[in-house]
């Protein structure tokens, strides 16, 4: 019964006769070994630290020429909430005027866009 266990452990990390307990394991492991170890455990430390990059869309206004993201934009996606508004409590001529320049600027656009296609 001794003798089996004996060969069990001589199987693993202690042999026979020797002192050393641990020579198995010092010759499979190096300080290099543990370096490079650490190294890869940091990079994938700061890989999941990394905040993932977002994109937002942005949209043209029109009206003031300046870009928005989605919520700062009216429901028409063409004038910006401000500028929508803003055109909403002109008077008559001026909301004409206001039209008349925003559908110059959107027909100016396509007219670059289409060309350049």
């Amino acid at each position: 019964m001794n003798t089996q266990k004996i060969e069990r452990a001589s199987a693993g990390h202690i042999r026979k006769g020797s002192g050393n307990h641990f020579d198995g394991l010092s010759k499979g492991l190096s300080v290099s070994d543990i370096t490079e170890k650490r190294e890869e455990l940091q990079l994938n430390l700061l890989a999941v630290m990394k905040p993932a990059k977002k994109v937002v869309r942005l949209y043209r206004c029109f009206g003031c020429q300046k870009n928005f993201a989605l919520p700062k934009m009216s429901s028409c996606l063409v004038l910006c909430r401000g500028c929508h508004t803003a055109a909403q409590d002109k008077g008559k001529t001026a909301k004409n005027n206001f039209t008349a320049k925003t559908l110059n600027s959107i027909h100016g656009f396509l007219r670059g866009t289409l060309q350049n296609a």
